[in-house]
């Protein structure tokens, strides 16, 4: 539904970006009408510089999405929409689905998307600890589904031509965890009956530090960032399409089903945030990548030092609750391969 003029005009009138003084006046619907766009929501992300304008034509009653970045060179916008473009298509005819990127705007940093409704994977799991085995059961047939698309992705051929980051290498996977365990917060949070987090990785010898995945990554793969669609399919969004280990994007997606438990912490979530997390990683290695697994406990240990660096100005009594938690965590140290 169109905001009216007043709502629009309020929306307006708060702290919107230079995009819709310079952009919005000028802007036809795509489908082919030509009328002008109007805007129905804007959302303002200021930690990160990204603003979402959500439009639609009066006319023909399409909606669409504008996402700006603020902090990223024109350049790298360029890049991301000709990759996002270009593996759209690939990933929907491997039966991935992810977000459409139908054009671009260099002037404003702005990328043009079908606007999609539905709920995020994230809501619909929490909405599970509180109704019946149905909603239970859905969550784990979309995570079936999600691990097939996600094994799928990381089996995606790239086009030579494309525009791709360098793969990052597991030493260098390696050498940004030991950045983030030079922090005591990070380092004490995750040790464990006195195994310090540097004596897990010498264990995994020279082998695995001269170890080199290339496959194509999400980039930010956690459960906020799967739409649930009208089709009851899941839709990756906010793909930031890199190269590397494909465990970074599993371990990404399982630390923050830990982090969830963190925030719902009774034992029903628990129960199911465990058993949505095996159920994911069950289906994900029955693809022929049971190799991979090896792997698991040192990118488990990456995505939490990751995580908790956007803890470290809590309050010094949250942090002893977030490190009591972690330590306390089934689900982690399985998947950390941590002993219990």
């Amino acid at each position: 539904m169109i905001f009216t003029k007043a709502n629009s005009n309020e929306i307006l009138s708060g702290d919107v970006s230079q995009w819709t003084k310079s952009l919005l006046p000028t802007l036809c619907c795509p489908s082919g009408c030509n009328k002008q766009m109007q805007l129905t929501q804007f959302i303002s992300r200021k930690n990160c510089n990204i603003y979402f304008y959500n439009i639609g034509c009066e006319n023909c009653r399409k909606s669409y999405c504008v996402k700006q970045v603020l902090n990223l060179k024109k350049d790298k916008v360029n890049q991301l929409f000709i990759k996002g473009k270009t593996l759209y298509s690939i990933l929907a005819v491997s039966g991935v689905h992810s977000t459409e990127f139908i054009a671009h705007d260099e002037h404003t940093n702005s990328v043009l998307m079908p606007s999609i409704t539905g709920d995020t994977l994230e809501k619909l799991i929490i909405q599970s600890f509180f109704k019946g085995e149905k909603s239970h059961l859905k969550c784990l047939n979309l995570l079936a589904a999600l691990a097939d698309q996600q094994a799928i992705m990381h089996a995606t051929k790239i086009p030579d031509n494309l525009p791709m980051p360098t793969p990052c290498s597991n030493l260098e996977y390696e050498n940004r965890l030991a950045e983030y365990l030079d922090i005591g917060f990070i380092q004490q949070a995750l040790t464990f009956a006195e195994e310090t987090p540097q004596q897990k990785i010498a264990a995994l010898g020279e082998s695995f530090k001269e170890g080199m995945e290339n496959v194509l990554l999400h980039g930010d793969f956690q459960a906020k960032n799967v739409l649930i669609d009208k089709h009851n399919s899941a839709v990756l969004i906010d793909l930031n399409y890199g190269l590397g280990h494909p465990l970074f994007d599993i371990a990404q997606f399982l630390t923050q089903l830990v982090r969830l438990h963190r925030t719902w912490n009774f034992p029903k979530a628990k129960s199911y945030l465990e058993q949505y997390g095996d159920h994911f990683l069950k289906v994900y290695f029955s693809h022929g990548n049971e190799h991979l697994k090896k792997d698991l406990p040192f990118f488990m240990l990456w995505a939490m030092a990751f995580s908790l660096r956007g803890d470290l100005t809590m309050p010094a009594f949250v942090k002893r609750y977030i490190g009591s938690h972690i330590k306390a965590s089934v689900m982690y140290k399985k998947w950390a391969g941590i002993s219990q």
